[in-house]
This record gives C-alpha cells, sequence and structure tokens, in this order.
C-alpha cells in the first residue's frame, strides 16, 4: 500500500484542534480535523475502513484501505510498515464500536500515532464529505491468513 502524500501547508501534517487523549493509546479525531490531515498533511498517514466483512457495503473515505476489525495482525503490518505513521480508523457510525477497538488494537500492536475517527463512514458522509465508491473486497482476512504463511 501506499501511503498518502497529501499537499503542503504552513501546519507541515500537524493535526490541530484539541484532540481527546485516551488511555488506550489512541486520540479521537473529529470531521474538521480529518478533513485538515486529508487536505492540508505533507505527512504520510494511512486511513483504515475497520467495518466487518460483512458491514462493507463499497463506501470509503477517499483512499481509505478496508481492512476489517478482524484482519490478521501479519496483513495489518505487511499494509503500513511503519510504526510511526499516523493511522486514522473509522467504522460505520457513532455507535458502532469497531473504530476503536481497531484503534486499540493498532496501539497495542505498536503505532504510535492512530486516531479514531468516531463518526464513520455514515457521518462522514452526512457532513457532506466526499465518500467513494468501489467494489466490495473479494478476498477476506480468513482468506488471506494462509497467502502469509511462510514456506521453508
Amino acid at each position: 500500500m501506499a501511503l498518502l502524500m497529501m499537499p503542503l501547508n504552513a501546519n507541515e501534517g500537524q493535526i490541530v484542534g484539541n484532540l481527546e487523549s485516551c488511555e488506550s493509546g489512541y486520540r479521537a479525531i473529529s470531521t474538521l480535523e480529518l478533513n485538515q490531515l486529508i487536505y492540508t498533511s505533507r505527512s504520510p498517514f494511512a486511513i483504515i475502513d475497520a467495518r466487518l466483512a460483512e458491514e462493507d457495503d463499497g463506501r470509503r473515505i477517499a483512499d481509505a484501505k478496508f481492512l476489517p476489525l478482524e484482519t490478521d495482525a501479519k496483513v495489518i503490518k505487511a499494509i503500513i510498515p511503519n510504526l510511526k505513521v499516523k493511522v486514522v480508523v473509522y467504522s460505520m457510525h457513532v455507535d458502532c464500536p469497531n473504530s476503536a477497538k481497531m484503534a486499540v488494537r493498532l496501539a497495542k500492536m505498536g503505532y504510535s500515532h492512530v486516531f479514531q475517527y468516531g463518526e464513520g463512514i455514515d457521518g462522514w458522509e452526512k457532513s457532506g464529505n466526499k465518500v467513494e465508491r468501489v467494489r466490495k473486497v473479494g478476498i477476506r482476512p480468513p482468506q488471506i491468513k494462509p497467502l502469509l504463511v511462510d514456506t521453508p
């Protein structure tokens, strides 16, 4: 996965605003802050759609990668090898726990700049932001795991 490089800005990719710190190793990010990250950051970052495979309706925040909550850790590390890159995680909507669960998981895996977008794809779209329509993922996480087994 190629991480995104976005246009230059005086903020140099810093997320501005009041981000809520969490004991779980990640921070909440608002719609405004996520927009700032997407459109003004010059640092690489990743956006992860953490909905379950059966919840995938093909909607994505622009350039988001579909990594369901049940994705194997080897797959996550292959997709996001840099533990210091900013990673934004979202799921379906404000009541869906998957983005918070994935954010905790990423923090425990050693990712040091994890942000949870709690409004989810529904909140992003309702706020008038661009939503991509993609084909649903054909390979599900349980099918990916055998492909990553080390061979002698």
